[in-house]
């Protein structure tokens, strides 16, 4: 087994092994700190806005529209009687 690093050929098995399982090692940390910390980061911010966005427009709904929908429903159904 070779392994050539940088021009150096690395003749003994055992440091072979210790690059590669070190290699390996550094895959992992940068593959777990993406999956552990970047992605529920990611997913606050994103829930974070949706809550936001829920919050900004569920008043709006509440006091805006459903009162204006409701009198348009009334006058529309009470104005079919007073005719």
């Amino acid at each position: 087994m070779q392994l050539i690093i940088n021009t150096k050929k690395v003749d003994n098995p055992l440091a072979v092994v210790a690059l590669s399982l070190f290699a390996m090692c550094v895959i992992a940390a940068v593959l777990s700190l993406i999956i552990f910390v970047v992605l529920p980061l990611i997913g606050l911010f994103v829930s974070g806005m949706l809550a936001v966005l829920f919050i900004v427009i569920t008043p709006i709904i509440f006091w805006l529209v459903l009162p204006a929908l409701k009198i348009s429903i009334i006058a529309w159904c009470f104005g079919r009687f007073s005719k």
